[in-house]
């Protein structure tokens, strides 16, 4: 085996599980979101999808869910934050929409990550975006 084998393996294994790492979740927006969960009784998943500190790929920084805190974000947010537009899909007897919020210069920086228990598909889009809208100004500040 060559010389550089041994040093190229150890750093693509490296490089391969620090991608699967969760990145750091942001205190003040975790709160915002545990606070709008109880506000909302029909939320069944509320997260926050942005670019953390330090990092290069958009991950939830804050979510209702444990498992989802940290981790790297789904391609329906990845998408919504590319292309601006909110997302709905169907899940279990509601609906997870995804809002792109956090505009800068001209472009999409984060999303909202919101499911809904019981609503009918327009109703769960506007109540989404309802709750992004305030994520959006508390994240502002």
């Amino acid at each position: 085996m060559p010389r550089f084998a041994v040093p190229t393996l150890l750093f693509a294994l490296l490089a391969a599980g620090c991608q699967n790492m969760p990145a750091p979740v942001d205190s003040a927006t975790q709160s915002l979101v545990e606070k709008l969960a109880s506000e909302y009784t029909d939320v069944v998943r509320l997260s926050v999808h942005a670019i953390p500190a330090g990092g290069d790929k958009l991950h939830a920084i804050a979510s209702t869910s444990s498992d989802k805190r940290g981790m790297m974000s789904d391609p329906e947010d990845m998408r919504a934050v590319e292309t601006g537009q909110t997302i709905v899909n169907p899940e279990g007897t509601g609906y997870d929409v995804t809002v792109p919020i956090l505009q800068k210069n001209g472009a999409y920086t984060a999303a909202a990550g919101v499911t809904l228990k019981g609503e009918d598909r327009a109703t769960a889009e506007s109540t989404a975006k309802m709750i992004a809208g305030k994520i959006e100004a508390a994240m502002k500040m």
